[in-house]
């Protein structure tokens, strides 16, 4: 499950709103009707527990997740003997300890593993020991290349799993493959796919580039589920498109939007080590996890307002035309306690992009007040991500301050000058020196803000 990596670029006018935010709970204000919509859940993929598991990527318990595929064995030969890791599994009983240390932390575990060679009898009892130590479920990840089936998929479909269907009528079994199909008929994945209950194409986008649909996140999950019908037809399966996790917060969106799009209530994600920080906001978004991520659209349960949140602060959605005109839908609402905003911030965090809906004027937020950014020259002088723009909606800048706040630390990109803001005017630092000395005797903070050119001339300056 090798992965590439791309990026893409985005034009400075015409942004889209970056969002896709299923809710948990079904009571609306007085525009909308009660309805009930179930979040999408994203499980991630551990390969090697010691390349998974690092300390780049968040705590489980960070995450927003339920459930985790744990690989448990390559052939006949199980997991250890490829991860030094102390949780790799090399028997049922560390398995079965895995599992229930998973679970003490509110996490199911569904076991993955790669058929290879010709042990049937092997591969057939390590896959019901595997079964039987409390996973959720077993996918098997068939690939006609080496190092995997091979040349040996049809095989196994008709000795190993027709066989393992047979003697385990009743286990979740789920089929992972490349979904591209010039590797059908290779892989005899009609018969890998007619015995099992889930099946989970891998949607790697970034290493698919350049072919196509398969190369886009949105076709290669929508066309992967349009071709069961031609694979399984007639038969009901779980759909749970594995995603592409190196990937753009953008990208994996468009993926999750296509899931829900054709029912999907799950989608797996290759894999959890290399899963970027910016993604996992969006993983944890997609459910509200504290109701505070990006893009969650929020409301106090005895009132009607909605309100948008970005950066750790609420945008307030003026009425049902703009709420639909931005593309929202009622079940992307989640529903907090009375009081809950009233603890939010009206101000986003230091660093946060946003942009009105309809308005080409980028700012960004420092010093708890908004500085404009002039065009794209400065946004890529200042080295600013253009995935991490924010739309809100219109006259939403209105109740950010322009004036930082008092002991804020600035430099305008390109200039040598720093300044610090002194009652809602700025001050020249003259010297490192004098500079040390405000921030060690607390009158500076110690964070110098890199800014747009100019942005600082419509604060007064005060001669010291």
């Amino acid at each position: 499950m090798a992965l590439g990596r791309s990026r893409g670029a985005i034009r400075w006018g015409g942004f889209l709103l970056l969002i896709l935010v299923f809710a948990v709970t079904s009571l609306f204000g007085p525009w909308f009707e009660r309805s009930q919509a179930d979040p999408i859940a994203v499980e991630p993929v551990v390969w090697t527990f010691g390349k998974d598991y690092t300390l780049s990527v968040p705590d489980d318990s960070k995450l927003a997740i339920g459930t985790v595929y744990v690989k448990t064995h390559d052939g006949t030969v199980w997991m250890a003997a490829y991860d030094s890791h102390p949780s790799a599994v090399g028997s049922p009983e560390e398995l079965r300890q895995l599992v229930k240390q998973y679970r003490a932390t509110g996490l199911d575990v569904i076991a993955w593993f790669v058929p290879k060679g010709r042990k049937v009898r092997q591969q057939l009892t390590m896959a019901k020991q595997v079964l039987d130590s409390g996973v959720k479920g077993l996918y098997a990840d068939i690939e006609p290349f080496p190092g995997f089936c091979y040349s040996d998929c049809r095989f196994l479909a008709k000795k190993f799993w027709e066989r393992l269907r047979a003697e385990r009528p009743n286990a979740r079994l789920g089929v992972i493959y490349d979904p591209r199909p010039q590797h059908w008929f290779a892989s005899g994945i009609r018969r890998w796919i007619s015995v099992a209950n889930a099946v989970a194409p891998m949607c790697y986008w970034e290493t698919y580039a350049g072919q196509g649909i398969w190369g886009k996140p949105y076709g290669c999950v929508k066309q992967a589920h349009s071709d069961l019908w031609t694979l399984a037809p007639g038969r009901k399966l779980q759909y749970v498109p594995m995603l592409q996790g190196d990937t753009t917060p953008w990208r994996f969106i468009q993926a999750v939007r296509a899931a829900a799009a054709v029912g999907a209530k799950r989608v797996s994600v290759w894999r959890r080590g290399v899963v970027p920080l910016s993604v996992w906001r969006v993983i944890n978004g997609l459910t509200c996890v504290g109701a505070l991520s990006d893009g969650c659209l929020i409301k106090e349960r005895d009132s009607a307002g909605i309100f948008l949140m970005y950066g750790g602060a609420k945008f307030r959605i003026p009425g049902p035309k703009t709420f639909r005109n931005m593309g929202f839908e009622a079940k992307d609402i989640h529903t907090v306690p009375n009081g809950f905003l009233d603890r939010v911030p009206l101000v986003p965090r230091s660093g946060t992009l946003v942009q009105e809906r309809g308005v080409g004027e980028v700012n960004v937020i420092y010093g708890r007040a908004k500085l404009p950014i002039s065009g794209p020259r400065v946004f890529n002088q200042l080295n600013l991500d253009w995935r991490a723009i924010r739309t809100v909606t219109r006259g939403s800048l209105e109740l950010i301050p322009d004036i930082p706040r008092n002991k804020s630390w600035f430099r305008e990109v390109t200039r040598v000058k720093e300044w610090r803001i002194v009652d809602g005017m700025k001050v020249y630092i003259s010297s490192p020196r004098v500079r040390n000395k405000l921030i060690s005797e607390g009158e500076l903070r110690p964070t110098l803000y890199l800014v747009p050119k100019s942005s600082l001339s419509r604060i007064p300056t005060k001669e010291e």
